[in-house]
């Protein structure tokens, strides 16, 4: 599928802007094979004569491969409604009986429509912020298997509200404790409060393999050192993991 790069770009009429004091504060999305979602922002400035009028959003497409696509909606109308009251929360429940070792699972849903993200890691690392797991999830931030807090990073749609989504995660280490944060951000930019789950991953009963090795002499303690370091290196894993 074409995908190098595709253009979104949105507009509003003079007219829909003076009729709703909308404005666009970021008007196009760009996808390429980094980067396969988007949002845009709008503001507007409350007032009570807004309410009850419409604005008439427009979208047009460009780029490279711009012939390979169409849409299937070119407007959509945006309505004026008087501010409304409500509480933004997440809600996390790790699965406790995964299927296997080495993956699980965990649920999470938002109060309202909203996009929710997540941070995993081992329970010995610290969250890294809001700012810090958004930006981790828009850098597509690599899964590193010998980092110590095996951290990974995600991001979940919400397209009404309370919705629960189950994510499912994997590569996790034997008899280790995970922590789960997450948190939501509505389409206005509002931030839910961060909350945290924990889980402790199945132990797999022993090592995941056993490589024997036989020598003609016992062999110095340098010399097991040295070789306990290339088969490290060799099989990405821990020293401290490698017996």
């Amino acid at each position: 599928m074409p995908n190098d790069y595709i253009n979104l770009t949105f507009s509003l009429s003079n007219q829909s802007s003076s009729l709703t004091g909308l404005s666009l504060i970021q008007n196009s999305i760009k996808f390429n094979q980094f980067n396969s979602y988007g949002f845009i922002s709008l503001s507007s400035s409350y007032n009570q004569s807004y309410v009850g009028k419409s604005a008439n959003l427009q979208i047009s497409i460009s780029g490279t491969n711009a012939n390979s696509y169409s849409l299937s909606t070119a407007s959509f109308s945006l309505n004026m409604v008087a501010n409304v009251s409500y509480s933004l929360s997440v809600t996390l429940g790790p699965n406790l009986n995964p299927s296997n070792v080495l993956t699980s699972s965990f649920t999470m849903s938002c109060s309202v429509a909203a996009v929710g993200y997540y941070q995993l890691s081992t329970s010995e690392c610290s969250f890294v912020g809001i700012s810090s797991v958004i930006s981790n999830v828009n850098e597509f931030y690599s899964y590193n298997s010998n980092d110590m807090c095996q951290m990974q990073f995600g991001v979940i749609y919400f397209e009404s509200n309370g919705l629960t989504k189950t994510v499912n995660i994997a590569n996790l280490r034997s008899n280790k404790n995970y922590t789960i944060w997450g948190f939501c951000q509505d389409f206005v930019g509002n931030y839910s409060s961060v909350q945290n789950a924990t889980f402790s991953g199945k132990d797999n009963g022993g090592q995941l393999m056993k490589n024997q090795f036989t020598f003609q002499s016992n062999i110095s303690r340098t010399n097991k050192e040295r070789l306990t370091c290339f088969l490290t290196t060799l099989l990405g894993v821990e020293p401290q993991r490698y017996l």
